[in-house]
């Protein structure tokens, strides 16, 4: 009976440890994914120093690290190969074979399409199949490729909430990762939105106009798209994680990226947020976490610093950021990113397990 009470004790402890794992994330972008050898390397290495996680850039902007409609083509999806690509093979595939214990989750880049250099991108690109999809500023022209991170679609097009839900249920569909990571879901800027498309939809759908009525509408975009996105994947694939990196500062999300995070959190049509809290000040980031409230710690993993500039930013001070975070009751935190570690040797003195 000992021996058995004893069995009994290791299964249970061994329950309560995978009940409460720690998630460990990181960001793995596109050039570190593009080869076989570079995701054995990645894997090698998360493996070595516990990351738990791997969000892989699937979509850069507005390609594909993968193939479209591999073997379902019930969700339309004719995105271009990646130019990082340059043969067949096919990334999340074989990082989601090799991938074992670790969680691959795909990143998508949701809204921003364009690279600032075109000569990346070809013909069959969305940015040129559809150019009347591009959003617009207050003056009615059109988003340049080269300003912020690149051109948006403008997510106030019917057409284009419906272009972008089809490439993500492919990717569900087709590859069954354990999470769908959607970043830039959000406008460039607040003074963004102004397609002539978006804005014929907003004057048929709002009886009264006025600014505000426009930012919230705007707002709606996002956030039923988040909801809609949440609603379809728990059809086809229920077990799918559904997370998305914001901005970390909720008021600014909000007011000027119409990004209403707590509200997605507070509805419960989404799993995680990740705030991109990339500040190098504890006190910044202690700051951070002190507004965001102790209901929603169960969904948020902090995104964390983890590159430098010309070597400004050490080991340590991420270290006290991860022990930071840690007195919080988030389930954990993500590195942003691998790139940044490989880059400053981060890994062999970062204390990524407890």
């Amino acid at each position: 009976m000992k021996i058995k009470h004893f069995l009994l004790l290791l299964l249970l402890w061994g329950w309560f440890d995978f009940a409460t794992a720690e998630v460990r994330a990181t960001w793995l972008p596109v050039w570190n994914f593009n080869s076989a050898q570079k995701i054995d390397q990645a894997l090698a290495d998360c493996r070595l120093y516990g990351i738990t996680d791997i969000i892989a850039q699937v979509r850069y902007r507005g390609d594909a690290m993968y193939i479209p409609n591999k073997t379902s083509s019930k969700y339309p999806n004719p995105e271009p190969k990646a130019y990082l690509l340059e043969t067949d093979f096919d990334p999340l595939q074989y990082l989601l074979d090799q991938a074992g214990e670790i969680k691959i989750h795909a990143w998508i880049t949701v809204f921003v399409i364009t690279p600032h250099d075109l000569a990346k991108i070809d013909s069959t690109h969305v940015y040129y199949t559809r150019p009347e999809w591009v959003t617009a500023d207050f003056t009615g022209s059109e988003m340049s490729h080269d300003s912020h991170e690149g051109a948006f679609l403008d997510p106030g097009i019917a057409a284009v909430q419906q272009y972008t839900l089809n490439i993500i249920l492919d990717i569900v569909t087709n590859y069954q990762p354990d999470g769908i990571h959607l970043d830039y879901i959000r406008y460039p800027d607040w003074y963004y939105g102004l397609n002539s498309s978006a804005r014929q939809r907003y004057k048929k759908e709002i009886k009264y106009q006025d600014a505000d009525s426009w930012l919230l509408w705007k707002e709606k975009q996002i956030s039923n798209f988040v909801q809609r996105v949440y609603q379809e994947i728990n059809v086809i694939a229920p077990q799918t994680i559904l997370s998305a990196a914001v901005i970390a500062q909720p008021l600014k999300a909000q007011e000027r990226f119409l990004q209403n995070w707590f509200s997605w959190l507070e509805a419960g049509f989404i799993d995680y947020v990740y705030p991109m809290a990339y500040t190098t000040s504890d006190a910044a980031l202690l700051g951070l976490y002190e507004v965001y409230p102790t209901e929603f710690h169960a969904k948020i993993i902090p995104g964390l610093r983890a590159w430098s500039s010309q070597s400004s930013y050490s080991v340590k001070q991420i270290n006290s950021k991860i022990a930071l975070s840690r007195r919080y009751t988030f389930p954990g935190f993500a590195l942003y990113s691998y790139s940044g570690i490989i880059d400053n040797n981060y890994f062999p003195k970062l204390k990524i397990r407890r």
